[in-house]
């Protein structure tokens, strides 16, 4: 039967990805391969071209996957990998693809060190050790249990799970990996020294306390020894089910945790990567999520049915099939396929091309263009929105809302106490004076106006204080105070404040110049005001002759 990778390259003959890995194992590997399956495909191909995956430790990938031959060729048909392993194989895995792009992207940020410790370094080694490393332990775990008439099975945690490993062979796989460290991380045994420059680890053992110091320098090199263990373990368990892949054997076509990421990773390579499947909430439809390089729509749409055909086969059960698309340069874009159009096509009753026609003409289909813009990736992932504190209001939360044509801005404005209507005036003043200046950056996947200049809207939540809750917009919400909508020509862009048109009317309504105020009560209502009095905005003109206007 042909896979999804088989059918792809039938229809772009450029699509060889499979020999390129094959070529890239048998460049950096002793060991030579003629074939890689389509289940193991991608996850090779993530190690070998990822940073900082393809920085494998290769003396724990050849004494694993060594050890796992042998256990194989010492105990012929006792070895089966069922469900149990897989399991603990795909946590591991799907771990270890999110702590990747963890690494990538917070490693290199140049935080002071206590804030780089407690955002990254001692939340990092943690999952790696636990969410990954211990679960790829307890596949070797399981598969030695199989050979045993030990009940090796019962070892769920690190320590033993180590201990057990070393007594029968593993012992390069678990030599990096500091169990004292992981203990005082879980029970609260750390001390930052030299403003955070030198970590004191404090763990018990043997009723003892006992500790432990790494500068920030020796942690980030601990990290980095657990996560290449980490790569090199994963590497020689794939290596060791792509040659032995009839060892797998587990009901494919029941849609559970298991068999979906089995058909995830056999649905995926480089360029057409499948993240996720799952079914919506009444269990009609099945939901397919993909990340995809191509951003060209006859491609997407083309690569959409072929992956529908393919999980339909699978799992054909299901009313409709959803295949989303993301892109980095791309909304999230998405076909949706009928299971009657896709059992007619296994049945050659109807041609791909007829149901990519019926599709085209129908709402069933969403595939946005994506940017061409010329941008910074770098600035817009690492990019951070200021905050602004002084002695009466502090401003955080800024966002960017802005249109291709328009500049806005919203944010959160806090204020205390202050019921004073002029008071409250001066600060919705002043924040959207210190606003306006803020600078937004570019949308990677919309054209949006971005940059210096000065925002022409901007949106505000005014609240009394920042707690954790009472940031609802409603009119029971006693910390909420009113929300502002600016606009530099008076015209808005927001209808109702973006809220529903019930919630909107409870409000109470003003308007300053080009400030639209909703107050969540009318206490701050000016209702008799005389052309001659003095303007109630506080800018010490005459009402006729400022807001009045």
């Amino acid at each position: 039967m042909l896979t999804f990778y088989d059918l792809l390259r039938e229809r772009y003959r450029n699509l060889d990805e499979s020999e390129i890995i094959i070529k890239q194992i048998n460049e950096k590997l002793d060991e030579a391969i003629d074939i890689v399956n389509p289940e193991i495909l991608y996850a090779l191909y993530y190690i070998l071209n990822t940073d900082p995956c393809y920085y494998w430790n290769d003396s724990i990938r050849k004494n694993t996957l060594l050890n796992l031959e042998k256990l194989n060729i010492n105990n012929p048909h006792k070895i089966v990998i069922n469900n149990d392993i897989l399991k603990h194989f795909f946590i591991g895995y799907n771990s270890y693809i999110e702590l990747s792009k963890v690494i990538q992207d917070l490693s290199p940020i140049n935080y002071s060190d206590v804030i780089k410790n407690r955002m990254y370094r001692i939340p990092t080694y943690v999952s790696i050790v636990e969410g990954c490393l211990t679960n790829l332990l307890r596949v070797i775990i399981l598969i030695l249990d199989e050979t045993t008439e030990k009940n090796l099975s019962v070892q769920k945690k690190l320590k033993p799970i180590c201990d057990s490993l070393i007594s029968n062979g593993f012992e390069e796989v678990v030599k990096h990996i500091d169990i004292d460290i992981r203990n005082a991380i879980n029970h609260g045994g750390i001390l930052f020294k030299e403003d955070g420059k030198r970590i004191e680890f404090n763990y018990t053992n043997g009723g003892k306390v006992l500790s432990k110091e790494l500068s920030d320098y020796e942690f980030d090199k601990l990290i980095d020894n657990v996560f290449d263990t980490a790569s090199g373990l994963l590497f020689a368990i794939c290596q060791f089910l792509n040659s032995n892949i009839e060892l797998i054997n587990i009901d494919k076509y029941e849609n559970n945790y298991v068999s979906s990421n089995l058909l995830c990773m056999e649905l995926s390579i480089p360029s057409i990567i499948c993240k996720c499947i799952n079914e919506s909430i009444d269990n009609s439809q099945l939901n397919v999520h993909i990340y995809i390089k191509n951003t060209d729509k006859s491609f997407i749409l083309q690569s959409s049915l072929l992956i529908a055909v393919q999980v339909f086969k699978r799992y054909p059960n299901y009313e409709r099939y959803m295949i989303s698309f993301d892109n980095e340069r791309m909304l999230t874009s998405w076909a949706r396929f009928k299971r009657n159009d896709l059992d007619d096509i296994l049945n050659q009753k109807i041609k791909m091309e007829d149901v990519v026609d019926k599709l085209t003409k129908s709402n069933e289909i969403m595939i946005w263009d994506s940017s061409e813009e010329n941008l910074d990736l770098e600035e817009i992932k690492y990019y951070r929105y200021p905050t602004y504190k002084c002695e009466t209001f502090f401003i955080k939360n800024v966002k960017d809302a802005s249109l291709e044509d328009r500049k806005r801005l919203k944010a959160h404005l806090f204020i205390g106490d202050t019921d004073k209507r002029e008071d409250i005036l001066s600060m919705i003043n002043q924040s959207i004076e210190w606003l306006k200046k803020v600078k937004n950056i570019a949308s990677p996947k919309l054209k949006i106006k971005h940059g210096d200049m000065e925002a022409e809207s901007i949106y505000i939540n005014v609240y009394r204080h920042d707690s954790r809750k009472n940031k609802e917009l409603l009119n029971n919400n006693e910390n909420f105070v009113c929300f502002i909508d600016y606009n530099k020509n008076s015209k808005t862009t927001l209808d109702h404040g973006g809220l529903p048109v019930k919630i909107w009317n409870k409000y109470y309504h003003e308007k300053i110049k080009n400030i639209q105020i909703a107050w969540r009560t009318n206490d701050y209502i000016l209702t008799n005001i005389g052309r001659n009095d003095p303007c109630p905005c506080g800018s010490g003109k005459k009402y006729k002759k400022c807001c009045l206007l």
